[in-house]
């Protein structure tokens, strides 16, 4: 939408021109009007001014003769000479030779009386003559007033000789009053007198008759041009009208709605609609509703523009949850809100189990949707105020705050967070109609304030999550400083076994396997390290690390080619040709996408007879994709290779996935065998087992046997088959193969 200033033709804007130009031009004829009627007002006023001058002077030059004739006569019969000076005086102002007083107009000689005030002068002298010339008087008027004055001054003449008479010296003084008075009182006194007095009264007719026609016009005027300045005026009002509802029309409301719609947008407050009549949509407020909806579009696209660039700085694209970025920022925050309140706070490292077997084997996708409901349970396991991010791969952090005053109280509150997390992220997740089992290691350190720097809170977490995982993982362990000098040496060992790969410093140990009769059926081959410096390393030192750190798919090939290489040697030797040999093969290993390939090539390249090769599988490997292991296994199997179930018991395998298992035997794990005499349960557990072995038909052996009464239980439940330090530790081969040559193992109890 154009603004109104642009659209040149838009029919408001073009009324409201009209408008206002036709009420610029009705004001100045208002004005003009306004002006002619004061002026006309004036005129009557200036009339009524000019009538009581006119007759004013009239009246001054009647009232002067009057008081001379009373001044004169009080003087003749009196003689005092003050009113001598007063006739004088009055004499003297009518005839311009002293300065005229104030309010002369007054009846001021009637008031002086005595040796009263004098009147004051007021400025110069003016014969009262001239006054009436000044009056535009007209010609016949002022012949009028010449001939009054004319004869008032033949009159002082009179008056003067009677003063002279009074003023006389010899003779008879009274006789000369009585004369004088006679001289003012006289017919001829009086006739005089009546001609001072019939001009000014024609004046005054011929003033009045002139003045108030004058006065009449003029009123007559202002009438008419009240009536047309009212009649003006009234258009004016027509055109202000008009000129205000183009100007609505044109604005679209009032000023003050669009003084405050204004401010509106300059204050960037965009949320409620500024609302116009449908009749005002091309009005300035109709303007100002579409540049409000336009910058209400920029700024949404603005906000949403801003709200991806911070989601795509501080968040995780995958999950949603805070990056590192914005992890570091909380933490930050954490600490100073520690530091202040005096309250313990604790980051916790979570790591998913196993989680690259499920993108090897499942995909990346499968693994997109596990992280996806991973981080939605981490988010509803913790206060909202609390902090989950996710900071790259199967890795997750958490920054739990408030959690007490004490590290005992907050080691607790921690230690209970992290149990139910670790609790939910157990459960089954389903993935695409997938039912999939995870488990997580979750490492914690507290922290109290901004003593410990972030960088070395991250490093302990993370080194308590790798204990947690040397734990057996799906555990929780918290930060030690022990735990560094431990990762340090792991470290090391992790060097040294690569080299020790390189260096072919591994030799196999071999643990007999028996029946009842103590008979030799097979043995079970165990790796050790030959270490140059340390000596002989067990498994239970470096196993683990060979599975973190990937190195256990060489090594396992290692074992597995000794083993096939020491078959093939054994082929055709008596006592020994007959053994067969069990080899341990790791999840990782076994779900390596060249396992099959792998074995098989390592038989036919040692020349082993398959079916004297026995591999042992941890129940712990059925947790995921039972199927493709199923698959794996019955490929072998055709080449004529056998598999053992380890660990049997201790894991999550399904009867229903045992029952499909191409297994060539059972093995009943350790840790029931080594309290079943002791705990009920673990013997109930061991009759299970043969039990169950029985109805598959599998034969079943039990591992970690130490006495005899532990043989003689395991006989009386059906279990026929043992191995453990009753009969033999693990034994180097030239201690195995003289043991192998008797046959048969005297028990070492």
């Amino acid at each position: 939408m154009k603004p109104l200033s642009a659209a040149t033709g838009h029919p408001a804007l073009t009324r409201l021109h009209q408008s206002l130009w036709i009420t610029v031009l009705m004001s100045l004829l208002f004005v003009g009007l306004f002006v002619y009627y004061v002026q006309a007002e004036k005129a009557i006023d200036q009339a009524n001014e000019e009538r009581l001058e006119s007759l004013g002077l009239a009246s001054e030059l009647r009232q002067s003769s009057d008081d001379l004739t009373r001044m004169v006569r009080t003087y003749v019969a009196t003689g005092d000479l003050v009113y001598q000076k007063y006739y004088m005086e009055i004499l003297a102002i009518r005839d311009g030779h002293s300065p005229r007083p104030l309010d002369y107009r007054n009846v001021y000689w009637d008031l002086i009386l005595g040796d009263g005030p004098r009147p004051r002068a007021a400025g110069a002298a003016v014969p009262l003559l001239t006054l009436m010339e000044q009056a535009h008087f007209t010609q016949a008027e002022f012949a009028k007033l010449a001939e009054a004055k004319a004869n008032s001054d033949a009159l002082t003449g009179t008056e003067l000789a009677a003063m002279v008479l009074i003023e006389a010296s010899g003779g008879d003084v009274a006789a000369r009053r009585l004369r004088a008075i006679a001289m003012l009182h006289d017919a001829a006194y009086h006739e005089a007198k009546a001609r001072i007095m019939r001009p000014i009264a024609e004046f005054q007719e011929m003033v009045e008759l002139r003045t108030t026609q004058a006065v009449r016009e003029a009123a007559h005027f202002a009438v008419l041009v009240r009536w047309v300045f009212a009649g003006v005026g009234l258009l004016l009002g027509f055109t202000l009208w008009q000129t205000y509802r183009a100007l609505r029309h044109t604005l679209g409301g009032k000023l003050e709605d669009i003084h405050r719609q204004i401010e509106r947008l300059g204050r960037g407050d965009f949320d409620e609609p500024i609302p116009v009549e449908p009749a005002l949509q091309h009005s300035v407020l109709g303007w100002l509703a579409e540049t409000q909806r336009q910058l209400l579009a920029a700024d949404t696209e603005h906000r949403r523009s801003a709200a991806q660039i911070n989601n795509l700085a501080f968040f995780d694209q995958l999950t949603g949850l805070p990056n590192r970025v914005l992890l570091l920022d909380r933490l930050r925050q954490t600490q100073a809100i520690s530091q202040r309140t005096g309250q313990y706070a604790a980051l916790l490292f979570i790591d998913l189990d196993h989680f690259k077997t499920l993108n090897d084997t499942k995909g990346h996708d499968m693994g997109d949707l596990l992280l996806q409901q991973v981080a939605d349970r981490l988010r509803q396991g913790v206060h909202p105020d609390d902090t989950v991010a996710r900071i790259g791969g199967d890795e997750f952090v958490m920054v739990l705050g408030g959690l007490g005053e004490t590290a005992r109280d907050a080691a607790s509150a921690t230690e209970a967070i992290a149990e139910r997390l670790l609790r939910s992220l157990t459960r089954a997740y389903t993935l695409r109609g997938f039912v999939h089992h995870s488990s997580a290691s979750l490492g914690a350190t507290l922290f109290l304030g901004q003593g410990t720097s972030m960088d070395e809170l991250m490093k302990q977490a993370d080194l308590a999550m790798y204990r947690a995982k040397d734990a057996g993982r799906q555990a929780v362990r918290f930060f030690d400083p022990a735990m560094e000098a431990v990762v340090k040496h792991r470290a090391e060992i992790e060097d040294d076994l690569r080299r020790a790969l390189q260096q072919q410093q591994f030799v196999l140990h071999f643990q007999p396997q028996v029946n009842s009769a103590s008979e030799l059926l097979s043995a079970e081959v165990l790796v050790r390290w030959q270490h140059p410096e340390r000596g002989l390393v067990p498994p239970g030192d470096f196993i683990g690390l060979a599975e973190d750190s990937g190195l256990i798919v060489p090594l396992g090939r290692w074992v597995l080619q000794a083993a096939c290489e020491q078959l093939a040697c054994w082929a055709g030797r008596p006592g020994l040709g007959q053994l067969s040999l069990a080899v341990n093969m790791s999840a990782k290993q076994f779900r390596d996408p060249g396992f099959v390939a792998m074995v098989l090539e390592v038989v036919q390249h040692t020349g082993a007879d398959p079916r004297r090769l026995k591999l042992e599988l941890t129940e712990s490997l059925l947790v995921h994709d039972v199927d493709e292991i199923i698959a794996t296994m019955q490929t072998l199997q055709g080449h004529g290779i056998g598999f053992s179930l380890d660990d049997f018991g201790t894991g999550y395998s399904s009867l229903t996935y045992l029952k499909r298992l191409p297994l060539n035997q059972l093995k009943i794990d350790q840790s029931f065998v080594r309290d079943m005499l002791d705990d009920a349960h673990d013997a109930a557990i061991a009759k299970t087992i043969v039990t169950l072995a029985q109805s598959l038909d599998l034969p079943v052996i039990a591992e970690g046997v130490e006495t005899l009464a532990q043989q003689r239980f395991l006989q009386q439940i059906g279990c026929h088959a043992y191995q453990g330090y009753l009969f033999s530790r693990p034994v180097p081969l030239d201690v195995f193969e003289p043991l192998a040559l008797a046959g048969t193992l005297q028990s070492v109890a």
